[in-house]
């Protein structure tokens, strides 16, 4: 089986201040914090890490841990505590993504504000998100979008999430599910290996949690000798009930936690042991890098009735094999329940 690495609530481990040496200071585990070293920036509580930036300049706070994959999801939920309606734009917080060194960097950002704070008729809170390129300490904005709901205004907790391709950067963000912002391109050569998170000039931010997952999986190890024809051809000749072809029906998903890669139709083969499950189509999330005929997971018997182990490989080839399980319903309804994500996806049998 392919090896996959998945750190949960990764984190942090040096922090940079304009002017002041470097600070190593934490690490981190899923909702709690390790080898904590205290400094007047950071402070560790109930809620999590609190990160305050007194200064009058940008902080950064790197990972000493590296993304050196060329995919991966970068994943932080914060508050911004100073995002209050007070009828000004709020300091800025967000994530700091392929750095490099203090002068080449991109960040992430999010800013709250009053579109008319002195006029009431017309005001409305909204958020902007930035993702801005520095280079030679050079800031250039390389895209941005507004948002104004499925997301706190003040200062409530939201998810800022990145998903990192071959070519692109996939930016999403929202307060229990993750809504989808924009795509932007990002060269190769511009891409640094360390992430972590940015507070501008009087910002401070509540550190819920972070999440690093990357896959290091060649694509091939899953294609399996299942094509369009076979399949139909194998289908015509079956008589289990569960083997053929089923889509997407529905969801229950924390997209904080979790999200869907895509609206996937899928085939269902039966083994010695229960079913492979063969990818078809659907896929939204690296939709270029699957291909009909590759594993999507695969359903092993237990000794309940219609009831199955399983394990599913994500949109990013991440292989999830932690308490997965599978429940057929009146022999048309497959039930992927995934507990430890706080999700399930369910697919109806194609008659």
């Amino acid at each position: 089986m392919n090896k996959y690495l998945i750190l949960l609530i990764v984190v942090l481990s040096s922090m940079f201040v304009a002017g002041a040496e470097t600070i190593w200071h934490y690490n981190a585990s899923f909702n709690s914090f390790h080898d904590f070293t205290p400094a007047p920036q950071v402070k560790l509580g109930e809620q999590g890490l609190s990160v305050s930036n007194p200064s009058d300049t940008t902080m950064l706070v790197l990972s000493k841990r590296t993304a050196s994959d060329e995919q991966y999801r970068y994943l932080v939920r914060f508050s911004n505590s100073k995002a209050k309606k007070n009828g000004h734009a709020s300091p800025a917080c967000g994530m700091v993504l392929f750095y490099k060194n203090p002068s080449n960097y991109y960040t992430l950002k999010m800013t709250a504000y009053n579109t008319h704070p002195y006029d009431e008729m017309r005001d409305e809170r909204q958020v902007k998100v930035s993702l801005y390129k520095v280079e030679h300490k050079k800031v250039m904005l390389v895209k941005e979008q507004i948002v104004s709901s499925d997301i706190n205004l003040y200062n409530g907790v939201n998810s800022l999430c990145v998903d990192v391709q071959k070519n692109a950067v996939n930016v999403s963000v929202g307060d229990n599910r993750l809504k989808e912002l924009f795509t932007a391109d990002i060269p190769k050569e511009d891409r640094g290996d360390v992430m972590g998170l940015m507070v501008a000039p009087d910002g401070e931010m509540q550190v819920e949690r972070t999440v690093l997952s990357y896959e290091k999986c060649e694509t091939t190890k899953i294609m399996t000798a299942w094509t369009k024809d076979k399949l139909e051809a194998h289908f015509a000749q079956s008589k289990n009930p569960f083997e053929g072809y089923w889509e997407y029906l529905d969801r229950d998903m924390d997209d904080g936690i979790a999200r869907l890669g895509g609206k996937y139709r899928i085939a269902l083969v039966a083994t010695g042991d229960g079913f492979d499950i063969i990818y078809v189509s659907g896929a939204q999330v690296g939709k270029s890098e699957w291909c009909e005929g590759m594993l999507k997971g695969r359903l092993t018997k237990t000794i309940f009735n219609d009831n199955y182990k399983a394990f599913w490989i994500d949109s990013t080839f991440r292989s999830i094999d932690d308490d997965v399980n599978g429940f057929f319903e009146s022999g048309v309804i497959l039930d992927m329940s995934f507990p430890t994500y706080k999700s399930k996806i369910r697919f109806s049998k194609v008659l």
